[in-house]
């Protein structure tokens, strides 16, 4: 199969434009830099498990910066950080009730079940897996 491109002035404009509306972009400015940097900071439990319940909740529905989970994710402290999570016995029905009373994310039900099955995990060896891959990536990237 062959395939032949033709990409006249005006395309070149439309693809100059999208990117001169995206360099201004704080998410592509904080990626630049941390990709000129030379050095990347080992990941930390901590923000791992943070990471992870970003993930959980940007699964579900539009996650953009001004979306409520990214707005429920600055929140400082992040109410379902690790040391919270780890300490609750009630982990499912206090993860529900933030998320719920925070309002805007879809899964309210869904998630914090999850957050259980994963804290327990995280527990146990799961999290020394994937600290052991973390850092082979990190080998691998600075090599």
């Amino acid at each position: 199969m062959r395939l032949h491109w033709e990409v006249d002035d005006a395309d070149i404009e439309r693809v100059r434009a999208v990117v001169a509306a995206k360099a201004k972009s704080q998410l592509l400015i904080d990626r630049v830099a941390q990709k000129r940097s030379n050095s990347i900071s080992p990941v930390e439990r901590a923000r791992f498990w943070n990471k992870l319940v970003g993930c959980m909740l940007s699964s579900a529905q539009r996650s953009g910066p001004d979306a409520p989970i990214a707005k429920f994710q600055r929140l400082n402290p992040f109410p379902l950080r690790l040391e919270v999570c780890e300490a609750r016995c009630d982990l499912s029905v206090i993860a529900q009730e933030r998320l719920k009373g925070f309002g805007g994310i879809a899964s309210s039900k869904r998630i914090p079940k999850q957050l259980c099955t994963n804290v327990l995990l995280m527990k146990g060896k799961a999290w020394a897996a994937c600290a052991e891959e973390l850092e082979r990536l990190q080998m691998e990237r600075d090599a």
